[in-house]
């Protein structure tokens, strides 16, 4: 009986370290906001949150828009698409002004920071890892 519930405390503890070190993520983890920042590009981040404070805002309005649009019993096929265009163009115009800023990676879709993302192997954009 000791030593099963050894090897079940074993067990535990490994699984604990385990979990821990997948929590971790190598840096952040893929399409995390602040893979890229640095300090020497803090000054780049500050001025684009700076320059883009009300695109972001109107973005964040009109999500919230198009989800209670979208929740309610009968929601307007016509107004969805109006929203969803223009939350589309103001993504864009917010992705050029990050690559404006020196943030290339922002967004979180495309072809960058993922597995297979390079010609180079695997695992080659992750800043820290083993």
């Amino acid at each position: 009986m000791k030593k099963v519930i050894t090897a079940v405390v074993a067990i535990l503890i490994v699984g604990g370290f385990a979990a821990s070190a997948y929590a971790w993520r190598c840096g952040g983890g893929q399409g995390s906001p602040n893979y890229n920042r640095s300090a020497n590009n803090d000054v780049n981040y500050q001025s684009f949150l700076n320059d883009t404070q009300a695109l972001r805002t109107s973005i964040s309005a009109d999500r919230a828009e198009l989800n209670a649009l979208m929740m309610g019993t009968n929601p307007d096929p016509a107004r969805a698409r109006v929203l969803s265009e223009k939350i589309s163009k103001q993504e864009n115009e917010l992705r050029k002004k990050a690559n404006g800023h020196g943030m290339s990676n922002m967004g979180g879709m495309g072809n960058g920071r993922g597995w297979h993302s390079g010609t180079s192997g695997y695992n080659q954009n992750l800043p820290g890892c083993w």
